[in-house]
């Protein structure tokens, strides 16, 4: 079957091909079409060219405007499309204006080689006609003519006409119903329209505006609607001459819809085609063209409609299998999976969820899924939001969801049709409560190991106010009654060593005190200086000090807990990168809505082809029991949990740059890991 198919196809563009051709033949740029007009001719008009340098062709004053005499010499229309159709046999024209009358003898007698006429249905014997050179229109102009005229209108008229014929519009015979005075000439038609009155005048619609526009009453007449003939200009000829076979064959040859309206633009204007519209046109290949395509369609469809539906078949027992195969490793999965659509109510679920739900499938389809989920309040909006935003901005988000004691995870994924339209979303959950307590623990671990890490600094910074109050105290049993200055200066000294001593203390509990999953609003000075007050003491022993760039006023809302581990671990990293001490640099900076924390040391600088590796898990460059490899680990999953993110810069031998961009109103999004690393 497909054999027959690719062979009418063949055969169809064969045709193709061939009509393509021929109509690139037909209407490149040369006006002959390819077509030799010398190889056309007889030897006898071969002849008669040689021995002539011009024909003799004549014309009548009917003709005007596309032909006439102007300033001694004869122009127009005309003259310019006889030319170019005579221009590839060399030959010359002179053109002779003649009466009607004597045409037919001035033909026989050799005078005239052709004559410019618009012909009548009365043709002459013996004579010959060209085929068609420019088109002409007759029309009727009628005097005080109203803006709608009716057939009443073309009768009871006296009408003056150019042509001796008949003439009849909208089925009214002009001769009939009116009075008709013929001019022989467009010089007699002056003459009798100076010398008296008429209603109408009939003819060559140029040649009778020509005729108004002479005589100064072109306001006087208007054209009726419609036209009382359509006919062509064409070369008459005395039948078997050599002139006529030349003349006959340039008129044939040319191509006139290519010549004409070249011509037309340069005499009129313009170049709409003024063809004489025909009924018949170019109906046979038209025709041709419908009728083979019929065929063509009906031949495709009768032998390829039992091929279809076999395929068909084929292919819907194709897609039931990819079904099946893809419903099976659809509930194979442990993942909770569901999809929902963009009023996020359940469209399917996957055998995991239905049974973490205690439900049959079908019982899960057209709920929303926060309500199927059994959320609470603040959880279904922020899913209800999800879901929204996931649709609206066609791209993966993913999103922790606090609902009474349990952390649930979602990951939305937009299913997209052929068109790249999302149409519903599939949804991932994961239970990560047990995982989210564990990295807690973690955290508060990590608080621990710093704590102790800094009890000798602590203890250091207890000693002091202790030592101020112990003196105060010996100088008061001491002092003399008599001295109240004294006793005022003591009480005011314990009093402030007093309150350094519960600021440190309560700085400790705060710190080593496991914080709630909530965001605070904080003045970011005063919580950065609070966490160096930590490390004042051990940071100088190890001659490393800590600067600060930070405006007095910034407020940011943020998951404080994470914010005090990042910069902890930072500090501290940076203090080990530097065991012969140096500076560290904590600066903070605006930008917009978001503020970016820079903790830059003098340390030696993190090669290069480990900065991938650094945020791992358990990954570390100290010796062992020097680190346990998770404090940069930690500190990505803060920045993460802050919905911020993390770069880090670094060069050998002269200091590690890391800069952390957080909100300033903080939340829990989590983003993947690559697009909010940046090692530079």
């Amino acid at each position: 079957m497909y054999k027959r198919v690719l062979a009418v196809m063949a055969v169809t563009l064969l045709v193709t091909l061939y009509f393509n051709i021929y109509m690139k033949d037909a209407d490149h740029g040369d006006p002959w079409r390819g077509v030799d007009l010398n190889k056309k001719l007889t030897i006898e008009e071969l002849g008669w060219l040689e021995e002539r340098e011009w024909m003799a062709i004549g014309f009548s004053d009917e003709l005007i405007p596309f032909i006439m005499e102007e300033d001694g010499r004869i122009t127009g229309l005309l003259t310019s499309y006889m030319e170019r159709i005579l221009e590839p046999l060399g030959i010359g024209i002179r053109y002779v204006q003649v009466e009607k009358e004597q045409v037919d003898s001035m033909l026989s007698d050799g005078t005239l080689d052709g004559y410019l006429v618009i012909p009548s249905s009365n043709l002459t014997e013996g004579h010959a006609y060209s085929a068609p050179l420019i088109p002409v229109k007759g029309k009727l102009f009628l005097r005080n003519l109203p803006d709608s005229p009716g057939r009443e209108e073309l009768i009871g008229k006296r009408i003056l006409r150019f042509s001796s014929e008949g003439l009849s519009l909208e089925g009214v015979s002009l001769d009939q119903y009116n009075e008709i005075q013929e001019a022989g000439s467009m010089e007699e038609a002056r003459e009798l329209l100076e010398k008296g009155s008429y209603d109408g005048i009939a003819g060559s619609e140029a040649a009778v505006w020509s005729l108004l526009q002479r005589t100064g009453k072109e306001k006087e007449y208007k054209g009726y609607p419609g036209y009382i003939y359509e006919r062509n200009v064409v070369v008459e000829t005395f039948k078997g001459t050599p002139p006529s076979g030349i003349l006959h064959g340039a008129a044939y040859y040319v191509d006139r819809n290519r010549v004409l309206p070249e011509i037309q633009l340069d005499w009129q204007g313009f170049s709409y085609d003024l063809n004489e519209s025909s009924p018949f046109g170019n109906v046979a290949i038209l025709m041709f063209i419908m009728i083979a395509g019929m065929l063509f369609i009906f031949y495709l469809f009768y032998y390829s409609n039992k091929s279809l539906y076999d395929e068909l078949a084929e292919r819907m027992e194709l897609l039931r299998l990819s079904r099946n195969e893809l419903q099976a490793t659809f509930d194979g999965v442990d993942y909770l999976m569901a999809e929902v659509s963009r009023d996020g109510e359940v469209v399917n679920v996957n055998r995991a969820f239905a049974n973490f739900l205690g439900i049959r499938r079908k019982e899960a389809v057209a709920r929303e899924l926060a309500v199927l989920m059994g959320l609470d309040e603040p959880g279904s909006i922020q899913v209800r939001a999800a879901i929204g935003e996931s649709f609206q901005r066609e791209e993966v988000r993913q999103i922790e969801v606090h609902s009474g004691r349990r952390i649930l995870e979602f990951r939305l994924f937009p299913i997209k049709d052929t068109r790249e339209r999302v149409l519903k979303l599939l949804v991932m959950v994961v239970d990560v409560t047990t995982q989210r307590s564990a990295e807690r623990q973690m955290i508060q671990d990590n608080k621990m190991i710093a704590i102790g890490q800094l009890a000798a600094g602590v203890a250091h910074e207890l000693r002091n106010p202790l030592g101020i109050i112990r003196n105060y105290c010996f100088l008061l049993k001491n002092q003399p009654e008599e001295n109240p200055a004294l006793g005022e200066k003591a009480r005011e000294a314990i009093e402030k060593s007093v309150e350094r001593a519960g600021n440190i203390i309560e700085n400790l509990l705060n710190f080593s005190r496991s914080g709630k999953n909530e965001t605070s609003a904080i003045d970011l000075k005063n919580e950065i200086e609070g966490i160096i007050s930590f490390y004042g003491k051990s940071l100088s022993n190890r001659n490393v000090v800590i600067q600060l760039e930070c405006p007095e006023g910034l407020v940011l809302d943020v998951f404080t807990e994470s914010l005090e581990m990042v910069l902890m671990n930072l500090i501290n990293n940076a203090a080990d990168s530097m065991p012969g001490g140096g500076e560290i640099l904590v600066k903070t900076t605006e930008e917009g809505d978001q503020v970016t924390i820079e903790v830059r040391d003098q340390g030696s600088g993190i090669p290069e082809e480990i900065k991938g590796e650094i945020f791992n898990p358990f990954f570390t460059t100290k010796e062992k029991h020097e680190g346990s490899g998770l404090g940069l680990f930690l500190v990505y999953n803060e920045v993460m949990k802050m919905n911020g993110r993390i770069q880090l810069s670094s060069e050998i031998g002269k200091g590690t740059s890391f800069h952390i961009t957080i909100p300033r109103s903080g939340g829990m999004i989590l983003e993947g890991k690559d697009e909010n690393t940046d090692s530079g």
